[in-house]
């Protein structure tokens, strides 16, 4: 019975994740986009999986933002001191014009959660 359950909500979240995955969205597009953005400077793009935004670092208060439409996206921080690179990824139309966080990264981070809940629950 608590397998069952488990592959019930295991289930649900990838049905929710794969319908995620087919949504097309509108995207902003640069290579060193303006800051503060101004979207008369950039291109738009549609019928993209997801939106990215990445911020390299050359020092704390010196980095470029290069925007894109993507196929798929993975958030990171990979920032070393105070060089590296930051990735942002959202999937709503025109969400890359300023930082936010991944409403994938909510839904991932939310299910995590509700797993692990859910396991504890059963187990006690």
């Amino acid at each position: 019975m608590k397998v069952l359950g488990l592959c019930m909500l295991i289930t649900l979240l990838l049905n929710g994740i794969n319908c995620m995955k087919n949504k097309k969205v509108k995207c902003y597009r640069c290579s060193d986009c303006p800051n503060p953005f101004d979207k008369t400077q950039v291109t738009e793009l549609a019928n993209c999986n997801f939106c990215r935004t990445v911020y390299t670092y050359r020092d704390e208060d010196n980095y470029r933002i290069a925007k894109d439409c993507v196929t798929s996206c993975v958030p990171q921080d990979r920032r070393g001191g105070k060089t590296g690179l930051v990735t942002e990824c959202c999937d709503e139309d025109y969400c890359n014009t300023a930082s936010k966080q991944s409403s994938i990264s909510f839904l991932l981070i939310s299910s995590i959660t509700m797993l692990l809940i859910y396991t504890n629950h059963l187990m006690h």
